[in-house]
């Protein structure tokens, strides 16, 4: 036998040390995984109790009218396709066969992933009956579906209505005088639960009665899918006996399984997510208690691509200057009111870019390769918009880029046009991006800001909210580069007309701003005007 040589033993040596090193880190990035994976589960923990104890000590006790709505009155057919939005309203109803076996449905509408059906077991000591089931449809269909989104719910009990509406709206003085007149307790943990429900969720929730039996495909269908649920229907875990600690740890599993889905972020998947250990029962009722959130994204309403009175508009930013703060427009769309395009243009800055913001705007060099000048694209948009209803969101910042301004009984702004929907209690406005998962249900803004998709959201929250956006209208400001004072804003307006006059003499193009100042300045001066008013009459006051 020959001896290996010295060399050989070098490498073996080597090969051995690096399988050592390699097996020494993936132990190591396994144990920080698993690490991470409790930091998160820790997080939504925290989070969860947080919530609950901000409710518990400073929330309301009784709901107003923005988080609550209930209206025991039948709605016909037309109210029903009125409510947009058909991923936002559910039909529920509960059933009760000879036998006291009770069912349940959650219905939205065909292929949903929230529609459900299920048996109700329940206990020896509380005898079955219609009303408890129908309050327990209410209550699973409140567990399931996303807090931060809207929600219309339509039943065929006025029972459960009513039982919905005095735990929402009524005290706790009162709800103490229900129960020593002798209210039913067999469905006093199911209030308890569906009042706690109510005040955690963050959008509206309103209640509808529904005639029984009239005809309505939603209720029918619901009731068929309970009757299917009562027979031959997988249990449902929903609390008919419950203490106090029992509905907190019921509210815990709610909000963290609600956390990876809350104000449309997150992909709602994903390790510590459902707040399940993946084994046995409580994996399966975590799994239908989970809320899905697949990505609905904003659809044309029609194949009409022609040019209508009421025109959305967004834009796409990017950086310039030395520190790449300064903005200037990179891209322009604007959509019809039917959700096609009708302009899209990249656009190419007077100044040099410092900051593309790819990972926000989704703008890359090769985008602006042979895109127009920038003059080219605002002359464009001007055209475009001149005359029309521009619907946006943050419209301040798009006019600002585009370098001209609109008149504001024109402005339709989804961030700063219905304050009492759209702005956060210090004013600010909120993102497009949970604006449309609550009122709308859609999915945007995942990665990239695509501004079709931007428009196409806030002419669908404009076209939702249309009368109250134009009831709005007259009385709200707008951004103006203007000067203050009403003598500033005559003398611009001067000023713009002579340079319009010496452009049309020497046959020069107009830009949007040039043809947009005279009427710009014209409308601060009548703000003022009005403004001078005001402080008159509050002086004479």
């Amino acid at each position: 036998l020959t001896a290996p040589h010295p060399s050989q033993l070098v490498a073996d040596r080597r090969g051995h040390a690096a399988d050592i090193a390699r097996k020494k880190g993936c132990k190591i990035m396994s144990l920080v995984r698993q690490i991470c994976k409790a930091l998160r589960k820790l997080h939504l923990l925290l989070r969860a109790l947080s919530a609950l104890g901000y409710e518990y000590f400073l929330g309301q006790k009784k709901l107003e009218r923005q988080r609550l709505d209930v209206k025991v009155h039948s709605v016909d057919r037309v109210h029903i396709s009125s409510i947009k939005g058909a991923g936002l309203r559910a039909f529920t109803d509960g059933t009760m066969l000879q036998d006291g076996r009770l069912g349940i449905s959650v219905f939205y509408h065909h292929g949903h992933d929230l529609n459900s059906h299920g048996s109700l077991q329940c206990p020896s000591s509380i005898k079955p009956d219609s009303n408890i089931a129908e309050l327990a449809a209410i209550c699973w269909a409140l567990m399931r579906h996303p807090r931060g989104q809207f929600l219309a719910l339509f039943s065929d009990s006025a029972h459960s209505l009513k039982c919905v509406s005095a735990a929402g709206r009524s005290g706790a003085s009162h709800r103490r005088k229900r129960r020593q007149c002798g209210a039913d307790v067999r469905w006093a943990a199911l209030e308890l639960l569906i009042r706690w429900l109510l005040r955690l969720r963050t959008a509206q929730t309103c209640f509808y009665k529904v005639p029984a039996h009239k005809g309505f495909k939603g209720n029918e269908t619901a009731d068929a899918l309970a009757q299917v649920g009562a027979e031959k229907g997988p249990p449902l875990p929903i609390p008919f006996v419950c203490s106090s600690l029992d509905v907190f740890k019921i509210l815990m599993e709610y909000l963290v399984r609600q956390a990876p889905i809350d104000g449309g972020s997150g992909d709602g998947s994903g390790d510590g997510g459902d707040g399940s250990d993946g084994g046995g029962d409580d994996s399966r009722n975590s799994r239908l208690l989970k809320p899905s959130r697949r990505a609905h994204k904003p659809q044309p309403l029609s194949e009409d691509t022609s040019m209508t009175d009421v025109v959305a508009l967004d834009c796409e930013m990017v950086g310039v200057g030395a520190s790449g703060f300064e903005s200037r427009l990179a891209s322009v769309c604007i959509v019809n009111k039917f959700l096609n395009p009708v302009y899209f243009s990249y656009c190419v800055p007077p100044v040099p870019i410092t900051d593309y913001r790819t990972q926000w705007s989704g703008v890359t060099p090769a985008h602006l390769r042979k895109a127009p000048p920038f003059e080219q694209v605002q002359r464009e948009v001007a055209e475009i918009v001149r005359g029309r209803v521009v619907v946006g969101h943050d419209l301040i910042n798009d006019f600002q880029v585009l370098g001209f301004s609109h008149p504001q009984q024109l402005v339709r702004d989804t961030a700063r046009g219905l304050p009492r929907f759209f702005c956060r209690g210090s004013g600010r406005p909120r993102k497009l991006r949970s604006l449309a998962w609550e009122f709308l249900g859609l999915t945007i803004q995942d990665g990239e800001h695509s501004p079709c998709e931007d428009a196409q959201a806030a002419m669908l929250l404009y076209l939702r909210f249309k009368n109250l956006f134009d009831e709005h209208s007259a009385g709200r400001k707008f951004w103006s580069r203007t000067p203050a004072s009403a003598q500033g804003a005559a003398q611009v307006a001067v000023e713009a007309e002579e340079k319009v006059k010496v452009a049309e003499l020497n046959g020069a193009a107009l830009t949007g701003a040039d043809i947009f100042a005279k009427e710009e300045a014209g409308n601060s001066a009548d703000s003022e005007k009005v403004k001078t008013c005001r402080r008159r009459r509050r002086r004479h006051q």
